[in-house]
């Protein structure tokens, strides 16, 4: 077929900041209470039929063109069981697969580093078993913005080890995702990976911007607006077979481009759910999403912590808090509260009190997390050695890690390749604190950098590290 039919969620620009919460448990009632986010999903939708076009055959979709590209002759020596494998935190296969994957993808865009940060095997019959997911339907999407990307870049760059983390020794990066079919028996008949041209995109109104709080992290996305639905182009590539792969843009820099951002979403195939779908295998699928830096460019893009004010970027969560408490309406909302919501909502914001509190509450099933919910961020103390224990204590624990955590961290040293290197990078990560565990998160750049010194001059932690991450080279 030319195309298929899919009905979709689309966004209206309604001048509301649109949210969605993306938690393995629901929200507690005390959390909802003391924040203006009341539910876990806001900013209206419509739902519209779009169609999706057939992409085979069509030249003219390139990378920094349409936003996404399909590539052909990029094999892989990963099975489809080592794929499972690799989700489920084999480090050594993760190592393997990425630097196939940063091998190739250097090649075909001819920038002068890729690393790659993260992949996510999906299965919809093994959604939640060992990390696998199912399918990111529901409506279009992008998995960044220019704020987030801007900041995942420079960021990457100093866990790294590859500056100072300022960009300044790049002229432009490119958040990429490359996708494609693991089976290895059976092309991608359903559930297909659809991606709109970004030529066909209205600018700036047609991107909604989207705050996402999931599990320990929170991301700006973007939505994309109904406003221009009958502008957009939308494209899949029907019966992918192992050696293809897509690769489409999360967000890049250089705004020459005409493609910097791709809207995406898995589509399923009206044709082929109308019929028996137990004869159609499930969509067995990899996604790896990278950052690719230039040191020459037509344009220096790269963004740098001053220029983004990176110290005034705020947790999405706790500005929502914040607003509630600041808004005319805190008095209605105190009126409304249970008594037990209350309790809950003062006890966990007294110092002191609250901590105690905090350890009771978390013995009758309430946890640190949820208590973070409610709390606001975590000021810097000013002595960076007040922080050792904590880092000294995630170290020690490393043995309990989860296993792509043990990944994560394993691919770190040896893509440093020695000690030293290994353990600053992975230090800085740490205290970076992207998903909030180590209550650093909303710290200065400074002050990441005097906890970072402190810690690597600490002999029980560089003996922790010793201990747990030596090993980890090969």
């Amino acid at each position: 077929m030319s195309f298929i039919t899919s009905k979709i969620a689309l966004g209206i620009d309604d001048r509301t900041r649109h949210w969605s919460y993306h938690t393995s448990t629901p929200r507690k009632a005390a959390e909802k209470a003391v924040s203006i986010h009341q539910d876990d999903v806001g900013g209206g939708t419509v739902q519209t039929v779009c169609q999706i076009h057939n992409g085979r055959g069509r030249n003219d979709l390139k990378l920094d063109d349409a936003s996404f590209e399909l590539v052909n002759n990029f094999s892989t020596k990963l099975s489809k069981e080592d794929f499972y494998k690799l989700q489920a935190g084999d480090g050594d296969l993760a190592i393997q697969y990425n630097e196939e994957v940063e091998a190739f993808v250097a090649q075909k865009i001819g920038c002068d580093k890729v690393l790659c940060v993260q992949s996510q095997v999906r299965n919809s019959t093994m959604d939640g078993s060992d990390g696998v997911q199912g399918y990111a339907g529901g409506g279009p999407h992008t998995d960044s913005s220019s704020v987030s990307a801007d900041v995942f870049a420079l960021n990457v760059l100093k866990a790294n080890c590859l500056d100072d983390g300022t960009g300044c020794k790049y002229k432009r990066y490119c958040y990429l995702n490359l996708w494609r079919n693991i089976s290895g028996e059976h092309p991608i008949r359903d559930n297909h990976l659809a991606l709109l041209d970004e030529r066909t995109v209205v600018k700036p109104d047609d991107y909604l911007p989207r705050d996402i709080v999931g599990d320990g992290y929170e991301i700006t996305q973007y939505h994309l607006s109904a406003r221009h639905a009958r502008q957009h182009k939308w494209y899949y590539f029907p019966h992918m077979i192992g050696d293809e792969a897509i690769l489409f843009k999360q967000m890049d820099s250089d705004w020459t481009k005409s493609g910097r951002v791709c809207f995406h979403m898995s589509v399923s195939d009206p044709t082929v759910t109308s019929n028996d779908e137990t004869a159609v295998p499930p969509r067995e699928s990899v996604e790896i999403r990278m950052l690719c830096y230039w040191k020459d460019a037509t344009v220096d893009s790269m963004p740098t912590s001053e220029n983004v004010h990176r110290d005034m970027i705020q947790s999405p969560r706790q500005h929502a808090i914040r607003l509630k408490g600041s808004s005319s309406n805190s008095s209605l909302a105190l009126q409304s509260a249970s008594l037990s919501q209350l309790f809950f909502a003062m006890f966990c914001k007294l110092p002191l009190v609250g901590g105690l509190f905090g350890r009771i509450l978390d013995s009758f099933g309430y946890s640190t997390k949820e208590r973070g919910k409610v709390e606001g961020p975590k000021m810097y103390s000013g002595n960076a050695s007040d922080y050792v224990d904590r880092f000294f204590q995630t170290l020690e624990t490393y043995p309990s890690w989860h296993g792509s955590s043990k990944s994560w961290a394993k691919v770190q040293m040896n893509r440093h390749k020695t000690l030293n290197g290994g353990i600053q990078g992975i230090t800085k990560t740490l205290v970076e604190d992207q998903l909030g565990y180590q209550e650093t998160k909303n710290f200065s750049q400074q002050a990441k950098a005097e906890i970072v010194a402190v810690l690597l001059e600490s002999d029980n932690f560089m003996e922790v590290c010793k201990k747990h991450l030596e090993p980890l080279l090969d």
